[in-house]
């Protein structure tokens, strides 16, 4: 089953197939949406790497998002070490989530560490 993005922080393909493996920038290997349950609950999120690292993409403008992604990040941390990449011009609305963010693009290289 493929979705369709309209725009998409990370610059990859228009089209993802759901839970299938790609390359990144050429180094990076990735699961997209993958599903995931953790206490009897279910995600599907953004990228799943290594089978131990999560990467959450997001422009939404808004510090509600912030506050849900915690929560996210507090059930799929249990398991896996997540991420939430961000444009930096949102910094001051994503702050609550200063341990787990990858601020730009140009940073999601540091996944590569992990």
């Amino acid at each position: 089953m493929y979705f369709k993005r309209q725009s998409c922080l990370i610059p990859f393909c228009q089209l993802y197939p759901r839970g299938k493996t790609f390359g990144v920038f050429g180094r990076i290997k990735y699961i997209y949406e993958p599903f995931i349950k953790i206490d009897k609950k279910g995600f599907f999120p953004d990228f799943l790497i290594k089978n131990k690292i999560i990467i959450e993409a997001t422009e939404w403008n808004g510090v509600e998002k912030a506050y849900k992604l915690k929560e996210k990040i507090d059930i799929l941390s249990k398991k896996y070490k997540v991420f939430v990449i961000i444009p930096k011009h949102l910094y001051s609305k994503y702050k609550i989530l200063d341990d787990n963010l990858i601020i730009g693009i140009e940073n999601l290289d540091l996944v590569a560490q992990w």
